[in-house]
């Protein structure tokens, strides 16, 4: 059971979970997802690190009128030439309702709609006179350990550099690829983030 739902509706028992595919749409859980989303961004930032770039994290990218700042979960710092990359990383779980049709038809459906949705959101938003600049680019991957053709490009550049440095093992776990890792990465932040579901409900039930 969701232990967010029993708390915020004391008299359910709150939605089945056996699969983890509640914990993805549910609000109480956002803590959660964004450990596995952080997970991954850590991860991919370390492989840029490696890679010989100069990468921030959670770098703000100016904003259209009155909407501030918002931050790009990884900067990358002259990645083509003189113009640096903004990131902003999308995890998406194909089993939820928002999903789940299109995902049935369509393998990635979640990962590439996510990476869509965020690239119409910063296309409206962001202040267009910094893209000179700057570009950006949303990364869509999926709970399952999926991910878009753009990741799967970036992670082939990331490895080839890393190749040619005779770095290519540079994971905890040695002899993966750098698109096997980051693969591995999720599915162990979401098998992580399902153990704390199932130890606060034995806790909650004692």
């Amino acid at each position: 059971t969701c232990l967010g739902c029993i708390i915020r509706k004391p008299l359910s028992t709150g939605p089945m979970d056996s699969f983890g595919d509640h914990i993805w749409s549910c609000s109480s859980t956002k803590q959660v997802r964004s450990r596995v989303h952080n997970n991954v961004r850590d991860l991919l930032l370390h492989y840029f690190q490696e890679a010989g770039f100069e990468v921030e994290k959670e770098v703000s990218l100016p904003m259209l009128g009155d909407r501030g700042n918002r931050g790009a979960d990884i900067y990358v710092k002259n990645w083509f030439e003189d113009r640096h990359l903004a990131i902003d990383l999308t995890l998406r779980n194909p089993t939820t309702p928002g999903y789940l049709a299109e995902s049935s038809r369509r393998r990635l459906a979640a990962a590439y709609k996510g990476e869509r949705d965020k690239t119409t959101y910063y296309g409206r938003t962001l202040d267009p006179s910094h893209f000179r600049v700057f570009k950006f680019q949303a990364l869509g991957f999926d709970t399952f350990g999926g991910y878009t053709k753009t990741v799967s490009t970036i992670l082939t550049h990331l490895s080839n550099i890393l190749r040619e440095r005779s770095r290519l093992d540079v994971s905890d776990s040695p002899g993966l690829s750098v698109r096997q890792a980051i693969s591995l990465c999720i599915h162990k932040a979401v098998a992580e983030s399902l153990n704390w579901q199932m130890i606060e409900t034995q806790f909650l039930e004692t």
